[in-house]
């Protein structure tokens, strides 16, 4: 996983085409924070367990070349 941030906007990119699910480890998101894939405009949904998140992904990818949430 590579991050990355623009201004006040953080990204992430995972290493390798993600299934339908993506994992971050050593993460901590607050409560209602949302973020979407980059290309797509329909927000996440995703869950907080310990220091990491579990990401559900959208059917199909947005893009060819990389995924960056």
């Amino acid at each position: 996983v590579r991050y990355t941030k623009k201004g006040s906007t953080p990204y992430i990119t995972p290493l390798g085409v993600p299934d339908k699910k993506e994992t971050i480890h050593n993460l901590e998101l607050k409560k209602g924070q949302k973020f979407r894939m980059l290309g797509d405009d329909e927000y996440l949904k995703w869950r907080q367990n310990g220091t990491y998140i579990a990401i559900s992904l959208p059917k199909g990818n947005p893009t060819m070349h990389a995924v960056v949430l």
